[in-house]
């Protein structure tokens, strides 16, 4: 919005070349009046305001680090947030500034639709994920390790919903709960707001470098091999599809399988990695044979 007088000034310079959709929309046809640009960029406003929940969401799903253990809670969040601002009727800070000036009708009608939006919305969300606590997400909760302690009654309600219950040591599992309790009020005391940062996974790496509890292990590796959205495959086959191109067609499966692996593990800049190559003599004299080229005659 910070650009929106610029935006608006582009449009305008354009004339009758400026689509005509765009004129509509923006209200930029010479009947116009200053109230009508002021609506125009108080629903601006809100869109810019709106929006942002729905794109901080999207990414919190869309993110490598996020486990299925959190996706209950993102989800949550995100309705609760929307229910908040539809019976606050808050739909932004400047947008309620600006609606302040505007004609009480036409006040009203910009909050009409407002509200109309956020109930659209909410039923949607609500429509396509379950908030009930029939859901088996809604039973990972306590695995966030955010606060309070593991009870077995929780566990034993995971390992139902997982059919996990004949593969585990039930009686073993209950004494892993009192010993894991012990160490998580120790690791957050230790790391306190570190604690809070960390992700689900690595918050129960630092408990299972503590202790061996192989029960809740056995649980906890079914569930982080629950992929949390498709985010990261897309993310592949789109990263897949650019190596794999037109003009590299000849390509074997095998070098992009190669590369598809160092692009998406190594997190080391190029600096570090050129450092790292010149010391791995295995790897350069690799590098300078002909092994690599696998239809070179010997």
């Amino acid at each position: 919005m910070q650009t929106w007088t610029a935006l608006k000034s582009y449009f305008i310079s354009l004339g009758d070349e400026c689509p005509k959709q765009v004129q509509a929309l923006l209200k930029l046809n010479r009947d116009s009046t200053v109230e009508d640009e002021d609506i125009v960029e108080i629903y601006l406003l809100f869109c810019n305001n709106i929006l942002s929940l729905f794109e901080e969401v999207v990414k919190s799903l869309e993110s490598n680090r996020t486990t299925c253990v959190e996706l209950y809670s993102i989800m949550d969040e995100f309705r609760q947030k929307l229910i908040q601002r539809r019976d606050d009727q808050f739909y932004g800070y400047l947008t309620r500034q600006k609606l302040q000036r505007l004609l009480p009708h036409d006040a009203h009608m910009a909050r009409a639709e407002f509200t109309a939006f956020l109930n659209t919305a909410i039923s949607y969300v609500e429509k396509w994920f379950d908030f009930s606590e029939e859901n088996w997400l809604f039973s990972l909760q306590p695995l966030l390790l955010q606060h309070g302690n593991l009870t077995f009654n929780q566990i034993e309600k995971v390992a139902t919903k997982l059919n996990l219950i004949n593969k585990l040591k039930m009686n073993e599992l209950y004494d892993e709960c009192t010993t894991a309790n012990t160490i998580l009020r120790r690791l957050r005391e230790e790391y306190s707001d570190a604690w809070k940062s960390k992700g689900v996974a690595a918050r129960w790496m630092a408990v299972f470098k503590e202790v061996d509890v192989p029960n809740m292990l056995s649980i906890m590796r079914h569930i982080l091999s629950i992929p949390a959205s498709t985010g990261y495959v897309e993310r592949i086959f789109s990263r897949m599809t650019n190596k794999w191109s037109d003009c590299r067609s000849r390509c074997s499966v095998e070098l992009i399988r190669s590369e598809l692996l160092i692009t998406l593990n190594f997190e080391q800049t190029c600096p570090e990695f050129h450092t790292t190559a010149l010391k791995d003599k295995e790897l350069l004299s690799a590098a300078r044979s002909n092994k690599k080229y696998s239809w070179k005659k010997k």
